[in-house]
Formats: structure tokens, sequence, C-alpha cells
């Protein structure tokens, strides 16, 4: 017997017995558990869709096959800034959102817009109703923190969805350049208790020059940064005789290496608003013959896979805790339109690694 009909034969023994019950697993979790490479893993799914026990949805996944069709079914929308690591990032925020919606036996799909370099109420409008009345319920929106551009194309998507009727819920941040909240909720970290965390971890340590390096001009950005400069300046109260230094590094200013204006500074801490940027500083430091964690502790945000892999300090962000206030707050967007929209945050958590603690 081949190995994804043996394959096929052990699921379908789990279908049966209830253990895949609220839903399918992951890919992902598929392959760690069973062994097996992700072709065959993806075989042996589709061998129990022939056998009509599951079904596909497009960029969503694998469901259950049964005489109940799904209790919702949401839209959802991640436009990360382009990287290396996208991909995994999407991954790992799209599995906490699939885990928490099987139990309330929903369905994702995938990005329902396609975006180009345009900006066209019309084509968001065609393919937002297409979506609605193949059954989207809501949409959930993680905007781009890139350009003005897709903050635009944004606002024109959001505009029809608040014509058409499609309520919609912001994750993690508000559009690029806006902080107040006019129709749309928003529910992510606590991103300011995140910035004060690492802060107060590096002024701990005994580090008193201590730089932020920001990003692109996003509330969530914003909250990281206003949380650190808020810790120093508590510890400043506090501390007269030992006061912290703030330093404040834009990312995308080309004019030097972010590395290079560290060391100019005489910077000993460093807090990158995101995981992958920590990781840039690092090889940089390195290459430049700077001793990390010792002469520079370094920080970063959101617990990306990078970061347990080359062992970044960071503060993790509760991704399945967020989908879960997503989801509640979107249910009760829908039982009532009315209500104000509100920002919800979540809490995480910070995690210690090699990059800010002395070997």
């Amino acid at each position: 017997m081949s190995k994804y009909l043996y394959l096929a034969q052990q699921f379908e023994n789990l279908i049966a017995g209830g253990h895949w019950n609220p839903g399918v697993p992951s890919m992902r979790t598929l392959t760690e558990q069973f062994r097996h490479s992700s072709v065959t893993v993806s075989r042996a799914l589709q061998e129990l869709c022939a056998r009509k026990r599951l079904r596909c949805v497009p960029r969503s996944g694998y469901f259950l096959l049964t005489d109940d069709p799904p209790k919702y079914t949401w839209g959802l929308i991640l436009r990360i800034t382009p990287s290396l690591w996208q991909p995994t990032l999407c991954k790992t925020i799209a599995d906490a959102f699939e885990s928490v919606f099987r139990l309330e036996k929903s369905e994702i799909l995938l990005d329902p817009c396609e975006w180009s370099s345009e900006v066209s109420a019309v084509k968001f409008r065609r393919q937002l109703l297409r979506a609605k009345n193949s059954g989207m319920n809501g949409l959930f929106l993680l905007p781009s923190g890139t350009s003005d551009l897709h903050t635009r194309q944004e606002e024109a998507m959001l505009e029809v969805c608040r014509k058409s009727g499609i309520p919609v819920v912001l994750l993690e941040r508000n559009l690029r350049g806006h902080d107040n909240l006019t129709h749309w909720d928003v529910v992510g970290a606590d991103d300011f208790t995140g910035g004060r965390q690492c802060a107060r971890h590096l002024l701990e340590i005994g580090k008193r020059r201590i730089a932020f390096v920001a990003g692109s001009p996003v509330n969530s950005h914003e909250r990281r940064l206003a949380g650190y400069l808020f810790e120093l300046f508590r510890h400043n109260q506090a501390h007269p005789r030992d006061l912290a230094e703030s330093l404040m590094l834009d990312q995308q200013d080309g004019s030097l290496s972010i590395a290079r204006q560290l060391l100019d500074a005489q910077a000993d801490g460093v807090i990158c608003y995101q995981d992958y940027i920590a990781l840039g500083v690092i090889q940089d430091l390195l290459l430049q013959g700077a001793a990390v964690a010792s002469n520079i502790a370094i920080m970063g945000f959101d617990n990306l896979p990078v970061s347990e892999a080359f062992s970044i300090s960071t503060y993790a962000l509760p991704y399945e805790l967020i989908a879960k206030n997503a989801l509640a707050r979107m249910l009760q967007r829908i039982e009532s339109p009315q209500l104000a929209p509100i920002r919800i945050e979540s809490p995480g958590s910070i995690i210690l690694r090699k990059s800010s603690v002395k070997r």
C-alpha cells in the first residue's frame, strides 16, 4: 500500500473515532505528528476528499464533510510587509485564527480580495460582494504598514464594506497614519505594555543608553515606542541620579546602518519594533565586532519563529487570544451593528533569550 493511502486510512480512523472534532488539524500539525512530508500528507487529505470524508476550501484548508454546514465563514486578510519571514508570520497568524474558528465551527476564506497597484472601489465591490454572496459573514483585516498606496487601497475596500453591510474587525492596528477609531473596531496586543516591559528588562540588567528602532507610522509601532519612553521616564523620576537616556532611530533611514548608529551613540541596549529587524541588527553588530548581550542587549517584538531560531529576546504577541477577542467582537458587531467602535488589547509576555542575557 502506498504511504499516502496508509496515512489516509489512519486519518479516516481518527475521523471515525471522533478525534478530529471540532476540526481537521493544520498541515503543519499533521506533518509533525505523523512524520511524513507535506506532499504525502496533502495526498492523503485529497484521498479523503475523494472518499467524501473531507472537503477542501482553497487557501483555507480542509474541513470535515458533515451534514451540518459551517456556522460562519470569515474572510481573513493579512497585509504583512514582504520579507523573507512574511510567509512564516502569515502562517503563524492564520493557524492561530484557524484553531480558534474551528471551535466555533467556522471556516476561513483567506484573501477574498486581490491586490494590485490600483485603487479601485469598483473592483473591491465586485470581489467583496462575490465573497458575501458565497457565504462570507464578516472580514478580519491586518492592515499594511508599507505605503500610502496600500492605505488608500484599504480605505477604498473598507468603504465598500461599510456601504455593503460587511462587518469588519481590524487586527493589531488601525490603518497606516490613522489612530482614531471611526467605523472599525481594532483588536490586538497590548503594545504599550510590551514597550514598557522590554525597556524595564533592559533597565533591570543595568542598561542606560537604550535605543528604540521605529518602523512604519502605524499605531501598534507607536504604542510600543510610547511604552518604552514612559518606562524610561518612570525610571528617571524614581532614580534621578541614575538617569537612562533614550535614543530613537528610524529603521527606514538609509544614511547609516542601525548597527553603526548604535555604536556611534554608545548604546548598550536596543528595542526593535519587530524580531526580523532585531535579527538584522544582531548580524550587523557581529560583523562590526560588537558583543551582543554583554555590550549591546537586543530585544524584538512578536516572537516570530526567527526569534527562537536565533535566540532573540522578544515580546510575544498572544495570537490565539487576539483571535478569540476578535471573533467575540465580530459576533457582537453582527448582533448590534450600532455599537461604537472600540479597541481591545490582549496582554502578551516577555520571553528572554541570549540576545539580552549574558552568557
